[in-house]
């Protein structure tokens, strides 16, 4: 027992000797992943295919308000109606017996305060009757309006010219009230809602021209515009939503839900017409009462930071002026943690595909 524990306290002594002797094994630097953007890269958006769906400009589940049995449903998936057209209709008679119920709870009561009036004019009857007596004329009048009301609502008409995209019921079924008894689309126009990385949706407001490619239709470019644009990015793909809306184009009909890419031109205004660069405002960091951003160096893929000036905010960020250019990687997240001189590696974004 003691020569064995003799040979591996030997042992241990030799590999600390030979590690010793090696040579150190050299630090290789972390390099930092960070989220950046190039200033002034609207190439980045003309470059791009930024695929999506077509949606129709306006799409609803019709039904009526009140329950009921369907006696006429008047139209059929795919027809064409115009706003205000009548689409289906319940039973109206139970909504009539009701309306001319109350009707006559109208006249009895608008009697009975007529008859009061007169009484409280001479002092036969308290004033505390003819009070009663116009609130129960006010009581039937309310009754009189809800109940045509629901004669109204037993009627389902189209909100806006479209086409049937689906029905749910049949004629003759007894349906509740809110339940889905048709949908109706407006495809006259369609609408594309794309992806934008937030290292380029600032610069949406530079498109001059955008053209959408359906993978049904290869071949023809659709022109469209920008409708909207989102200002609030999602969590979980750091993207905003920009929704273009175009002309049914001529010859072929776009249907919704149909897939297909964006793409287009965006150019930057001259910049002796525009104060400053715009940046994120999680770009922007204070430290020594200054205003600063980290600048990677391409080359070292070190940052270094530098002064600004901030200026107005815009829907993405904000103005700032200084020593930066276009052209140049700015730092737009976790700004408060890094150090000057510090190796970093740009993250890749994942919206949108390079045009070839």
């Amino acid at each position: 027992m003691k020569n064995i524990l003799k040979t591996i306290a030997i042992s241990l002594v030799a590999i600390g000797v030979l590690t010793g002797c090696g040579e150190e094994i050299p630090h290789k630097e972390m390099l930092r992943p960070v989220r950046a953007i190039k200033l002034g890269n609207v190439e980045g958006l003309n470059q791009r295919f930024f695929p999506g769906r077509a949606e129709a400009t306006q799409e609803v589940n019709l039904g009526f308000e009140v329950a009921g049995t369907l006696v006429e449903r008047l139209v059929s998936k795919g027809d064409i109606v115009k706003k205000g057209q009548l689409l289906a209709r319940l039973d109206p008679r139970d909504f009539n017996n009701a309306l001319n119920a109350v009707k006559a709870e109208m006249n009895r009561a608008r009697a009975h305060r007529d008859r009061i009036a007169k009484a409280a004019a001479t002092g036969a009857v308290a004033k505390q009757e003819l009070t009663d007596a116009n609130a129960q004329v006010e009581v039937a009048s309310a009754n009189m309006k809800i109940r045509a009301k629901a004669l109204e609502d037993s009627r389902l008409v189209a909100p806006f010219d479209g086409e049937i995209s689906a029905t749910y019921v049949e004629n003759y079924q007894r349906v509740q009230a809110k339940q889905q008894v048709l949908r109706l689309l407006d495809a006259s126009r369609i609408e594309f809602t794309v992806n934008i990385p937030e290292s380029l949706i600032s610069y949406a407001g530079y498109i001059t021209e955008a053209f959408v490619k359906f993978d049904a239709l290869p071949d023809i470019g659709i022109p469209a515009t920008v409708k909207e644009v989102g200002t609030e990015a999602s969590e979980t793909t750091r993207t905003y939503p920009l929704t273009l809306i175009m002309e049914q184009p001529e010859g072929t009909r776009i249907m919704p839900g149909m897939a297909g890419k964006a793409y287009g031109k965006a150019e930057l205004p001259d910049e002796a017409k525009v104060k400053g660069i715009q940046v994120p405002v999680t770009a922007v960091f204070e430290d020594g009462g200054k205003t600063w951003v980290w600048v990677v160096d391409e080359k070292s893929m070190t940052i270094t930071r530098r002064e600004v000036t901030t200026g107005a905010m815009t829907d993405f960020g904000m103005m700032v002026e200084g020593n930066l250019k276009n052209g140049e990687w700015v730092v737009t997240a976790g700004v408060h943690f890094l150090k000057e001189g510090q190796k970093v590696r740009i993250l890749k974004e994942k919206a949108g595909e390079v045009t070839s």
